[in-house]
């Protein structure tokens, strides 16, 4: 039985987020230590960044290791932010730069434009080096500006339409229950539960 897992990550909301779904399966998912450096992601796609991720992290500890990759989607804006959700408004930009930089572009689109997703693409690069995808989706819209106090990222201005809330204005375990990272981590869970 798998109950420890490392996530190459020193995000602590994803982190956090993992736990928080693994904790139903015994499992817990341990992020990378502040005195490891990931290289810039250059992959074109959210799979290729994940992978990269989990095999970096490789160097440093062993076990089973979990890359996870994931950003938000605007058609409208031809897939942008994309796989450059975390440096839209630039390399070192902040939550709140990339937010501001997004509203600015979604300005002039109307209700059927600000259609999005948040998608999220986890590679487990298990012992033997073999490796496993594991994708979730959540669809919404970009809202006209932000709401809500939980959440990181875009959280504030992705909106459900069938809950009337963004992401930033749902509990952590509302949101868990039908995020993108929540769902990839459900599946995760299931998956180890069944590993010998």
């Amino acid at each position: 039985m798998i109950s420890r897992i490392f996530l190459a990550s020193k995000n602590s909301g994803k982190i956090s987020e993992a736990n928080e779904i693994l904790q139903q399966f015994n499992i817990v998912a341990e992020g990378a230590g502040e005195e490891i450096l990931f290289p810039e992601e250059i992959g074109s796609t959210f799979q290729e960044n994940a992978e990269a991720k989990a095999r970096y992290f490789s160097h440093f500890v062993s076990g089973v290791l979990i890359g996870e990759d994931s950003g938000l989607v605007v058609p409208a804006l031809n897939g942008a932010p994309g796989v450059q959700s975390a440096r839209f408004a630039g390399i070192d930009a902040t939550d709140s730069q990339n937010i501001e930089k997004l509203l600015y572009y979604m300005a002039d689109k109307k209700a059927g434009q600000r259609r999005a997703y948040f998608i999220s693409v986890a590679a487990l690069l298990g012992r033997n080096g073999s490796v496993s995808f594991f994708e979730g989706r959540m669809y919404g819209e970009i809202s006209l500006s932000q709401r809500g106090e939980y959440g990181f990222g875009y959280d504030p201005v992705f909106e459900i339409p069938l809950l009337g809330k963004t992401v930033a204005e749902l509990t952590s375990s509302e949101k868990n229950r039908i995020s993108h990272r929540g769902q990839v981590f459900e599946k995760i869970g299931r998956y180890l539960t069944m590993a010998v």
